[in-house]
């Protein structure tokens, strides 16, 4: 793990601008899951950071070892100003992690009505299919019985 990784994750913002400014790779991830320092920051809910580093040029759309972007990883945790950041800079809305769910399966599974808008209203998919066939609209159909 590189120290612009470890900064990102324990939100040491006072670092993060003098380790990008001596070169320190944004796209460098860790061996174990393969999280780059956006990952990081989104996960922890490190919005200052996130950024940082998306302004320096990290790649939103990157995943890691499961398939999951910053993107799905702030949507888990609710980030809603870490997710609205990433959606403007690109971030893909209809991303698939490794079993082909995309961000809207999580926020559907997790009854947050507030995110499932945000992400339709930017241009969620609703019947995509996930690798067991299953689809956003009917996951949230079913949660309604």
């Amino acid at each position: 793990m590189t120290i612009l990784i470890i900064a990102s994750e324990e939100g040491d913002i006072s670092i993060i601008p003098t380790l990008i400014a001596l070169g320190s790779n944004i796209y460098i991830n860790d061996l174990k899951f393969k999280e780059t320092a956006l990952i990081k920051a989104a996960k922890c809910g490190h919005k200052n950071i996130v950024k940082i580093l998306i302004n320096s040029g990290a790649n939103v759309n990157i995943k890691n070892i499961f398939g999951e972007t910053a993107l799905i990883l702030a949507l888990r945790k609710n980030y809603e100003e870490i997710i609205n950041i990433l959606v403007d800079s690109g971030a893909d809305i209809n991303v698939r992690d490794s079993q082909g769910r995309t961000p809207i399966f999580f926020v559907i599974k997790a009854n947050n009505i507030v995110l499932v808008k945000l992400l339709i209203n930017r241009g969620a998919e609703v019947n995509i299919r996930d690798d067991n066939g299953n689809t956003p609209l009917l996951m949230a159909c079913e949660s309604m019985l």
